[in-house]
């Protein structure tokens, strides 16, 4: 898969950085806060809410959210599911016209 490709890239050019790699399902609260999440896991609705108040719950105060496929055909359910935690938590949200339609959330 492209992120575990990506991986060794990563862990270059952010050497002083902390990356935590895996699957959302299968972590809990971490002990700690980032200041860049990125999400590009699972597409459906509740997946989705469930990943992102995850990360929001390990945000640092000024960090940031990257959402994968919020503007792709594949990611209906995505945009749904980040639009209405935009919402509920009064987020700011930036959508990009990449290849995949990336969103940026912040608080």
């Amino acid at each position: 898969n492209s992120n575990e490709l990506a991986l060794p890239l990563i862990r270059k050019v952010c050497k002083d950085s902390q990356i935590e790699y895996g699957n959302s399902h299968e972590l809990t609260k971490l002990d700690q806060f980032y200041d860049l999440i990125h999400i590009d896991g699972d597409h459906s609705f509740q997946g989705k809410i469930q990943d992102l108040e995850l990360a929001l719950e390990n945000l640092s105060q000024d960090g940031v959210i990257i959402v994968d496929d919020y503007n792709s055909k594949l990611g209906i359910e995505v945009k749904k599911a980040t639009d209405l935690v935009v919402k509920k938590y009064n987020l700011k949200l930036i959508s990009f016209k990449t290849f995949t339609g990336h969103a940026l959330l912040k608080r």
